[in-house]
């Protein structure tokens, strides 16, 4: 098999913070959890998380005794993939691709040393540009000798989320006790069919229950893309006269449990007012205005209580990485309005969770960040609770070997935490702000815990 050349033989680091200790040898930030198994059949359909990779089969396009995998990205594939053989349990090989300088590359294997237990895992850049398994495809032996197999990666986005979801009729007046109902319009503006149950009207919150609404139910219908499904929510109004606002959101069924999914959209509140004739409670001129609490480093269960507490509601969050991973061990990294501003009761707040680094002694004291590609970089940390630039960071090619000779940008941590790290480079595709919170703008980086107490390690930007 060919030499893996893009990565060099250092190990790696994981997303989680797995050190490299005793040889003293460079740390890269690369790969983060493993895979999940998945079928070769349904890698047509977007997976779990919204990939399509096409296989596909040609004959004697291989040298005789051997087999080629190759793997291609499609022009709106962005980011980098890569396709990994793995024999025995260990990494023989990889292929990898990136949007804007690497649109297809291939391994070959010798046909006699391929098993059934052999496996090829399918890999993808998350969070900072972490190269994470995501996929795990095994018995490579389905395929005959002198043959190129072909993964097409086709999708690599999700694009269903039900940005239309609007109250279509509902009163705006109620007698303490009666009943009614709510119609939700629900457009699907994406381009994959939501199947039964894939989706759920979430209605969490104490003014939902007043109005004795379940917290959440399945929309057992199957709607098309472009199409729109009309839900009718049964509603009691409290004893208690006054204003009432309820806010409906959607969310999308993964594979934990309802509680553990991610909110896709939220509605514009309505607002009913409950008395014994219209106009008898004055209405509020404005929601009046909360402070957003700090989110990051914390759970996500905490967030979402701290957000409760603070009157507002937990808005889209996105998940990058484990699927399998409870909200409990998914930790905030960042957050849509800034801790501390000012905004409307009853507004809600987006944010990002990352998998909790394990309590771990061996947080690092600092990263020497070495520039090993052909770019300008510029070096960011998020700490207390915000991105901050550290510094620029000339190329220092050398030849492809990475760490890279020259002087390296020095990243101190002063507190124990989780902490992450980002190298920016403006020149890739989609790069508009040359901000790290803008996830096409990284070029490598990573979450760790830090610890003044602990090792230094290297990180090589490629």
């Amino acid at each position: 098999m060919k030499k893996l050349l893009h990565l060099g033989s250092t190990p790696a680091l994981s997303f989680l913070g797995r050190f490299v200790a005793a040889t003293g040898l460079c740390a890269i930030l690369t790969h983060a959890q493993a895979a999940s198994p998945i079928a070769w059949e349904v890698l047509d359909a977007a997976t779990w998380d919204c990939d399509a990779i096409n296989v596909s089969v040609y004959p004697n396009q291989s040298a005789a005794g051997s087999i080629t995998f190759e793997l291609e990205a499609s022009p709106n594939v962005t980011w980098w993939k890569g396709l990994a053989y793995i024999a025995s349990g260990k990494l023989q090989d990889e292929a990898w691709t990136q949007a804007g300088s690497q649109s297809r590359d291939s391994l070959t294997v010798t046909t006699s040393q391929i098993q059934p237990s052999d496996q090829i895992e399918l890999k993808k850049a998350k969070i900072f540009g972490v190269h994470t398994g995501m996929y795990l495809l095994t018995d490579p032996t389905r395929f005959p000798d002198a043959s190129k197999v072909v993964f097409a990666w086709t999708q690599d986005s999700c694009q269903y989320q039900a940005f239309h979801l609007r109250q279509a009729s509902g009163p705006s007046h109620m007698r303490p006790g009666s009943s009614s109902a709510v119609q939700l319009e629900i457009t699907n503006t994406g381009n994959t069919t939501w199947t039964g149950y894939s989706h759920y009207i979430v209605t969490a919150g104490g003014v939902n229950q007043a109005f004795n609404i379940q917290p959440f139910f399945p929309l057992a219908a199957v709607v098309q893309p472009s199409s729109t499904l009309l839900v009718t929510v049964p509603i009691t109004a409290p004893k208690q006269r006054g204003i009432y606002t309820l806010p409906f959101q959607v969310w999308q069924r993964g594979s934990n449990a309802i509680y553990g999914n991610d909110v896709r959209a939220s509605g514009t509140p309505m607002t009913i007012e409950v008395s014994d004739y219209p106009g008898q409670v004055a209405a509020p001129s404005s929601p009046a205005p909360t402070r957003v609490p700090g989110l990051v480093g914390k759970t996500q269960v905490d967030a979402e209580n701290d957000l409760r507490k603070a009157g507002l509601t937990p808005g889209h969050v996105n998940h990058q990485g484990d699927p399998n991973t409870t909200i409990a061990d998914r930790i905030v990294w960042s957050q849509s309005h800034s801790a501390g501003s000012k905004i409307s009761e009853g507004s809600s707040i987006d944010f990002d969770t990352m998998d909790a680094p394990p309590a771990s002694p061996s947080g690092v004291a600092g990263v020497d960040v070495y520039n090993c590609s052909k770019k300008l970089v510029s070096v960011w940390v998020y700490e207390s609770f915000d991105w901050k630039h550290i510094a620029d960071l000339a190329p220092q090619w050398n030849d492809g070997l990475c760490p890279a000779t020259g002087t390296p940008v020095d990243v101190s941590f002063s507190q124990q935490g989780v902490v992450a790290i980002a190298a920016v480079d403006r020149s890739l595709i989609g790069c508009k702000s040359g901000h790290p919170s803008e996830s096409v703008c990284v070029r490598r980086g990573g979450a760790l815990m830090s610890d003044p107490n602990g090792p230094r390690i290297t990180m090589g930007v490629n």
